[in-house]
């Protein structure tokens, strides 16, 4: 049987891997002293920005490929949402929901996408499609 993991579990679960990473950076510091200790942790917050920003600028290449308008990917790159946007563009935007609701009519394709879910069936933001195109949406 497949557990699903409650928030109490999964917050055990990141305070180990917080004490595993303070007791291997002490053992760390034991070892080279505290000048090379600096120097690693300085190296891995530099390498993190680099490969952030590298994913940030492919990313903007990609989506300015894709839609040839630079307004538009901005917006894409903020993470907004707006009336008379596309599907695909709101999926670049905030990426795959968590949950479609599905309502095929005579003329229309309606879909609500959820995104940030709050508990079963609760999410605090819904957005409207009509024929793959947003026609609203609900936050809270």
């Amino acid at each position: 049987m497949i557990q699903k993991f409650t928030k109490k579990g999964i917050g055990q679960i990141w305070l180990i891997v917080i004490a595993l990473l303070i007791i291997g950076a002490m053992r760390f510091y034991n070892v080279v002293g505290w000048f090379f200790s600096i120097v690693t942790v300085m190296a891995i917050i530099c390498l993190a920005i680099w490969y952030y920003n590298k994913k940030q600028k492919e990313k903007r290449e990609y989506l300015t490929k894709k839609y040839k308008k630079k307004d538009i990917v901005e917006r894409i790159m903020y993470g907004e949402f707006w009336e008379g946007q596309s599907a695909k563009q709101l999926r670049d935007s905030l990426g795959s929901p968590k949950e479609i609701d599905e309502t095929v009519l005579k003329r229309k394709k309606r879909e609500v996408w959820k995104y940030n879910q709050d508990g079963y069936n609760r999410f605090r933001l819904r957005i409207s499609l009509d024929n793959d195109v947003v026609v609203g949406w609900k936050q809270r």
